[in-house]
């Protein structure tokens, strides 16, 4: 497409997705298909792309046929003349509705959990097996008197905080959980 957003080419599968014929594109402005709360991202993105950063990519909503709002990732490349100026742009995209609406999902649970474990006043912890390093709630930090500490720690400084007669037996529990995929459960003194 032009600078301007003009079509100088579509593919099958575009006209497929917008059902619409080749020649009812080329020649229109792509800008007709996304709503205009997302243009000025959209301009801005288009902006970005330079000579010396050619290819970048954006997920941005479209209006499908119908009037429905479905999301897709766009990679374009601009392509200049020999001043730097933009001539054209070639993009190549795919519809990500499906893993946008995941998302969403995916975020209300969390927040969800997240509401329920503040108002248990439940302590939680995460244990990264790659990096080694534990992701405490704020909750957990109070219950261990660690307000202010950072919410990532080494496993390590959390069995420190376990009373040296049970120290052994959680870090046992804990180690055989990784070996297994069955949760554990282990009383202990702090």
């Amino acid at each position: 497409f032009l600078p301007d957003g003009t079509y100088t080419f579509v593919n099958g599968a575009y006209c497929r997705y917008f059902q619409r014929a080749p020649e009812e594109l080329i020649g229109r402005n792509f800008w007709q298909f996304v709503p205009p709360e997302a243009h000025e991202a959209g301009r801005t993105h288009l902006a970005s792309i330079t000579p010396a950063r050619p290819v970048a990519s954006m997920e941005h909503e479209v209006v499908a046929p119908g009037g429905e709002i479905r999301w897709q990732l766009w990679t374009d490349r601009g392509f200049f003349d020999a001043h730097g100026r933009i001539i054209e742009y070639q993009s190549v995209g795919h519809d990500i509705t499906e893993r946008k609406r995941a998302e969403v999902v995916l975020r209300q649970n969390e927040e969800r959990l997240a509401l329920a474990i503040n108002g248990a006043q439940l302590g939680m912890w995460d244990w990264d097996l790659v990096k080694g390093s534990t992701a405490w709630s704020d909750h957990m930090r109070r219950i261990y008197g660690r307000d202010g500490v950072s919410p990532d720690a080494p496993l390590e400084s959390f069995i420190q905080m376990i009373h040296p007669d049970d120290r052994q037996r959680v870090q046992r529990a804990i180690m055989e959980s990784t070996q297994r995929p069955v949760p554990y459960e282990a009383e202990y003194r702090v």
